[in-house]
């Protein structure tokens, strides 16, 4: 979880399932469904005594920080990337092991479908 800089605004477009809000008296709580009605955040809590999904409104001014979970764009970006990458690496070393087997073995492959004749001679070492 990461702290949000404007709660008002991110919980109202993002809707997040659950918040987790730090009051001024430094105890922190869990506000499940969250949503704000002017300068007040409310939703469902489970309270430490034991109450479970209770229904709090909890006013902005009492609270020093709402943290929620968020996308971790540089992190998002180096996984895709990464992915990319190995995917490109794969496709390259099955492309060079492919040229190294012949033209006559790429009609036997199944990938020329042509129905004709195989435009390599076996001997040609052409692709």
């Amino acid at each position: 979880m990461r702290k949000v800089k404007d709660p008002t605004s991110y919980i109202t477009t993002v809707r997040p399932k659950m918040v987790r809000v730090t009051q001024k008296d430094g105890s922190k709580l869990s506000v499940i469904g969250a949503q704000m009605q002017g300068d007040t955040l409310y939703g469902f809590v489970d309270r430490p005594n034991g109450v479970m999904h209770e229904y709090t409104e909890i006013p902005l001014q009492d609270v020093t920080a709402v943290e929620a979970q968020q996308w971790a764009h540089g992190k998002t970006l180096l996984a895709v990337g990464g992915g990319l990458a190995a995917s490109a690496g794969i496709i390259y070393l099955y492309v060079k092991q492919a040229e190294g087997q012949g033209a006559a073995n790429y009609c036997n492959t199944g990938l020329y479908t042509a129905g004709a004749a195989c435009p390599f001679p076996a001997d040609s070492g052409q692709m």
